[in-house]
C-alpha cells in the first residue's frame, strides 16, 4: 500500500511510506505525526522493513495527507526497497559505507532501456557490518561487507539471512552494482 494505492483495512485505509533519505529530522517527524492525527487515526507504525505505516485514512483524507507530506518536504521513495543499516555511513564499526552502492543500484535500474520487472516485495539488503547489522533480516538479495587484504569487498547472497543465504560470489569496486543487477 502506498499513497497512490492505499489498502483497505478494518480501520480505514492504510498507506506505507519509505522516506528517501532513510532518516527523518525531528521537524519532519513532528509534521508527519500531526498529519497522521489530522488525516488518519494518529497511529504511525514502523514495519519490519523499516517503512512507516499510517492507518485510519479515508479516500478524501489520503490526498490531504500527501499534500502535508509534500509541505513538510518529506520525499517518499518509490520502486525497489533497499534496506541499509540504521547508522549507514556514520557507524565507526562498519566495514564500508553502503549508501553509494544503494544510490548506484537505484540509478542503474532507472537507466535500463528495458526496465526489470521486479516482484513487489523484492527485498534487497546492503549490510555494512556495523553495530546494527542486518544479518538476521531475511532478504531476497543481500550484499554483506567483508574486509579483505585489498580493502572492503561485498559478498552477494541470495535468499534468507546472512547465515543461510546462498553465496553467489564476492565483488569489489565497479563490479558490485552490475553483479546486483544481474
Amino acid at each position: 500500500p502506498s499513497l497512490a494505492e492505499p489498502m483497505q483495512t478494518g480501520d480505514g485505509l492504510l498507506v506505507r511510506l519509505r522516506p528517501t533519505d532513510d532518516s527523518l529530522t525531528l521537524p519532519k517527524v513532528i509534521a508527519l505525526a500531526a498529519a497522521a492525527e489530522r488525516f488518519g487515526n494518529g497511529i504511525i507504525e514502523i514495519t519490519a522493513r523499516g517503512n512507516l505505516q499510517l492507518r485510519g485514512l479515508s479516500a478524501t483524507s489520503v490526498p490531504m495527507l500527501e499534500q502535508a507530506i509534500g509541505d513538510a518536504e518529506i520525499t517518499i521513495a518509490e520502486g525497489l526497497a533497499i534496506e541499509l543499516p540504521p547508522l549507514a555511513g556514520i557507524d565507526p564499526d562498519e566495514i564500508a559505507d553502503p549508501r553509494p552502492i544503494a544510490s548506484e543500484l537505484r540509478e542503474a535500474l532507472r537507466a535500463r532501456q528495458l526496465p526489470l520487472k521486479l516482484a513487489p516485495k523484492l527485498s534487497v539488503v546492503i549490510d555494512s557490518g556495523g553495530r546494527f547489522g542486518l544479518g538476521a533480516v531475511v532478504a531476497d538479495i543481500r550484499l554483506q561487507a567483508v574486509s579483505t587484504v585489498e580493502g572492503a569487498a561485498w559478498v552477494l547472497l541470495l535468499g534468507g539471512t546472512a547465515a543461510k543465504g546462498s553465496i553467489v560470489g564476492t565483488f569489489a569496486g565497479d563490479a558490485v552494482v552490475p553483479a546486483l543487477v544481474t
